[in-house]
């Protein structure tokens, strides 16, 4: 059996959205090709129906044309009803290409999303461990040149290792900056006001903020702080880190869902938080722009990750809306964030 190969030359290679694009492009001329013939059908029916009144009124001598006549009839509406079928038909399969799409943005969201918080359960780990390291501990009990040199010498070389921070800063029990990785200028700084410090001398899991635009990095972050303990579990200090933003910024440049689709890191406010267009980045609310958005962060929807279809008539498009809210990785919980993928299908 002799089969065709396709090969695809240099400069032609399609992805899974070219591909359904094509097939949707097929579906309108087609479409468009039925509602041809169902007008056809429906004048021919027309046509059959004038030339049987008008033989009506030649009586006997008409008798071999009404047979005719009836056959055109009976042919037109055999064909009107297949014709019809085969528009259910087409109607299903765009139905179906829909699906596929939707389920296509949804496994792009909820691969993104794991991403970031496998990402960020590690910078959660991080700073749990540092807590434990006995010349953190050491300093954090008793203030000496030596004891603070090694601390110093330590918060530098986790920041070259764990290259993903812009800095690493630990905070007695006064809340006095006493060591950092990068900004120096900054120990002896009274922080003891901070909700970030307030909250780990209050509680034993690690104290995750939200992202936000920190003057002192002058970028945007997130913060993990841990508190430091003794053995009998007494508040000595936090040690407190900045995520820098762009290690998650990066993997959403990375995904790609077809040559126009569009992916976001949203807040639970529905504060766009990561994007390709950096210029949206708290500038652009999805709760605004995307009905989906309402419908997931408002909590109607229980799943943790999948699909909406939303139809402009009017604009003759369709957008495909997938989605996947963080669940978190181990003991980092998440931020209650999603990510959505946007598909606009015309």
């Amino acid at each position: 059996m002799k089969g065709e190969m396709k090969m695809f030359q240099k400069g032609e290679k399609k992805d899974i959205t070219d591909l359904i694009q094509d097939m949707l492009e097929g579906y309108n001329k087609t479409q468009t090709s039925m509602h041809e013939i169902d007008n056809i059908a429906t004048q021919s029916r027309m046509l059959a129906n004038t030339a049987a009144r008008e033989l009506g009124r030649m009586g006997g001598m008409a008798g071999g044309f009404q047979i005719i006549t009836q056959e055109i009839k009976n042919f037109s509406e055999a064909n009107r009803t297949t014709n019809q079928k085969n528009m259910q038909n087409v109607e299903a399969l765009n139905t179906e290409i829909n699906s596929m799409l939707g389920v296509r943005t949804a496994d792009v969201a909820y691969d993104l999303i794991d991403k970031i918080d496998r990402n960020l359960a590690e910078r959660y780990c991080n700073v749990q461990v540092w807590c434990t390291f006995e010349a953190i501990i050491r300093y954090a009990k008793e203030d000496t040149p030596h004891r603070k040199e090694d601390v110093m010498h330590l918060l530098k070389s986790l920041h070259k290792i764990y290259a993903v921070y812009h800095d690493i800063f630990m905070v007695d029990r006064n809340g006095t900056i006493v060591a950092a990785a990068e900004r120096e200028e900054y120990i002896g700084r009274d922080v003891s006001q901070k909700d970030w410090f307030l909250a780990a001398k209050e509680q034993e899991n690690v104290v995750v903020s939200d992202l936000h635009y920190s003057k002192v990095i002058d970028d945007y972050v997130v913060s993990y702080t841990n508190r430091i303990v003794d053995e009998d579990g007494t508040f000595l200090g936090v040690i407190t880190t900045r995520f820098n933003w762009e290690n998650i910024l990066a993997m959403i440049d990375e995904t790609k869902i077809g040559k126009k689709g569009e992916v976001y890191l949203i807040n639970k406010d529905g504060m766009v938080i990561g994007a390709r267009d950096r210029g949206l980045i708290f500038r652009k609310n999805m709760l605004l722009e995307c009905q989906g958005a309402q419908t997931i962060l408002a909590g109607e929807v229980k799943e943790n990750y999948g699909y909406a279809i939303e139809m402009n008539e009017q604009a003759q498009l369709t957008r495909i809306l997938g989605y996947a809210k963080t669940k978190g990785y181990n003991s980092y919980k998440g931020q209650e964030w999603a990510v959505l993928a946007l598909e606009n299908i015309r």
